[in-house]
C-alpha cells in the first residue's frame, strides 16, 4: 500500500479544521471572548486577528513537523487536550465572574439594577 500524498494530508487537515470550527467547545470559547466586545466591528477585529494568529501558529508548527518529519507522541496529544480543557474552564469561570460582578442581563432574565442597554444587552452604569 502506498503512502498518502501530501495533498491528501493537507485536504484532510483542512476538513478536520472546518469541523473543529463548528464544535460546541470552539463556539463556546469564541463566543465568550467576543461577548465582551462593545460592537460588531470590534468583535470582527478580534475574530480576524484570532484567526491570523491561529493560522500562523499552525503553519509554523506544521512546517517544522513536515520539514523534519517529526511524529507527535500520543502522550503529547493528551497533554494538549488537557491544556485546552483548562483554558475552556478558565474562560467559563471568567464569564461567570463577569456575570456576577457586572450585573448584566439579556434574553429575558436579569441580575441587579440596570441603567444602560446596547443591542439587547444591558449593563449597570
Amino acid at each position: 500500500m502506498s503512502e498518502p500524498s501530501n495533498t491528501t494530508g493537507v485536504a484532510w487537515g483542512f476538513l478536520r479544521g472546518l469541523r473543529h470550527v463548528f464544535d460546541a467547545v470552539h463556539l463556546a470559547a469564541v463566543s465568550t471572548v467576543l461577548a465582551e466586545r462593545p460592537s460588531f466591528r470590534a468583535s470582527g477585529a478580534v475574530g480576524f486577528w484570532w484567526g491570523v494568529g491561529l493560522t500562523a501558529t499552525l503553519l509554523a508548527v506544521g512546517a517544522v513537523v513536515f520539514v523534519f518529519g517529526i511524529r507527535l507522541l500520543e502522550r503529547f496529544e493528551g497533554v494538549a487536550e488537557t491544556g485546552v480543557g483548562i483554558v475552556l474552564v478558565m474562560l467559563g469561570g471568567h464569564s461567570n465572574f463577569k456575570l456576577l460582578t457586572e450585573r448584566w442581563h439579556g434574553a429575558g432574565w436579569q441580575i441587579g439594577s440596570l441603567d444602560a442597554c446596547d443591542r439587547g444587552v444591558c449593563f449597570r452604569t
